[in-house]
């Protein structure tokens, strides 16, 4: 009797073991990290920003650590898309309990972490105007996490992925910090190859120019506070219009103010590449070049980093044949390339389809199982 006893609970200590770590569900927490690196932004942003974090099925019963993906999104997209299904059916829970139950993936945990501001989004780097982004990454969220959770807390367990505006973001701060993250996979980045600049249209329409050049002229005439005040406003109008053109409009403001931006000026802050002399619209070469950077700068920059770029675990580069921007197509194969001319092994993964039609099939089907590959065990 006391055998068959013992047997039994063996048997429900077995069966609970195996729910918790195969059947069961995982977790999700919304979460709001204080952002130390932020404390320098001038556009009123709260430096406390919102992460939102998976945890897989095993974690409650389990005394073991996991490795960290962190999933940054794109442009004027924040972390809640990702939970609902309502962005391209995507909930990140279910997808995370599916893909581990069925044995496709190794449990992990995942971070979903904003970049968007009040100008639509950070490009997740560095400035003087929006704040410390990539640093708000790398150190404030990544120490964050690894507080408190069971993470492994090294760099061969940690990856960084993101979409569009995140993709970029995930390739600028894992070549610039193998240290913390130990691979990457960068879904349609934006990215310029020689002729990307020129051919995403950005300054194609002198209309558009002059309209910034008389915007900005009005927020001359302002004081500070009024011109910050004014411009956020104007931003927020262009975005709320829903016409394709306008939020446009709001994109050069946000790319500016990440890539070529000069705190010292009045709102919105942005060094513009163009002036009206005469009654004529001229361009300054030296600006647009620091504009083409934005985007550009990371294949240039490959060479700088060829040792932290060698010493990443995988690098994956995943782009849509037909994304409806297609200079990031080319920016992707252009990057590819010139990472191979450096023997920097890394995959170029194009698909048949769009810019994010298939974003949640590439997260579910590449994405995570190519972090479970890659990510380093116990």
């Amino acid at each position: 009797m006391i055998a068959d006893r013992l047997k039994f609970c063996i048997f429900l200590a077995l069966a609970a073991m195996w729910a918790a770590g195969c059947g069961g569900e995982g977790q999700l927490f919304e979460k709001m990290v204080p952002g130390r690196s932020l404390r320098n932004n001038i556009l009123g942003e709260s430096i406390d920003q919102p992460i939102a974090v998976y945890l897989p099925p095993s974690y409650a019963s389990s005394s073991k650590r996991y490795p960290v993906v962190y999933l940054l999104p794109g442009f004027n997209t924040d972390t809640a898309v990702f939970l609902d299904g309502t962005y391209r059916g995507l909930n990140i829970v279910e997808s995370m309990d599916r893909l581990i139950e069925e044995g496709k993936i190794e449990e992990m945990i995942v971070v979903i972490v904003n970049g968007r501001n009040s100008l639509g989004g950070s490009f997740y780097v560095n400035s003087p105007v929006t704040g410390n982004w990539k640093d708000f990454v790398v150190r404030d969220v990544v120490r964050f996490v690894d507080r408190e959770y069971k993470t492994r807390p090294y760099a061969a367990a940690r990856g960084i992925a993101g979409h569009s505006m995140g993709g970029f973001g995930a390739l600028h701060i894992a070549m610039r910090h193998a240290d913390v993250f130990g691979a990457v996979y960068s879904m349609s980045p934006g990215l310029f190859d020689g002729d990307g600049f020129r051919a995403m249209g950005l300054f194609a329409d002198e209309a558009e120019i002059d309209l910034f050049l008389r915007k900005q002229r009005e927020f001359n005439g302002m004081s500070r506070e009024d011109a910050l005040a004014a411009s956020l406003s104007y931003i927020e109008e262009l975005y709320t219009s829903g016409d394709e053109r306008q939020q446009r409009r709001a994109f050069v403001y946000a790319y500016g103010a990440a890539f070529c931006c000069d705190p010292d000026l009045n709102a919105p802050y942005i060094v513009y590449p163009f002036t009206r002399q005469n009654g004529k619209i001229t361009p300054d070469a030296a600006v647009l070049k620091v504009w083409e950077d934005g985007f550009g700068g990371i294949a240039g920059e490959v060479g700088d980093y060829e040792d932290n770029l060698l010493s990443l675990g995988g690098i994956a580069i995943d782009v849509g044949a037909e994304d409806a921007y297609p200079w990031i197509t080319d920016g992707c194969r252009f990057l590819s390339e010139r990472l191979k001319e450096l023997s920097i092994p890394n995959e170029l993964l194009i698909y048949d389809g769009g810019h994010d039609d298939q974003l949640r099939e590439r997260i579910e089907g590449h994405m995570l199982p190519y972090f479970s590959r890659v990510l380093s065990g116990e």
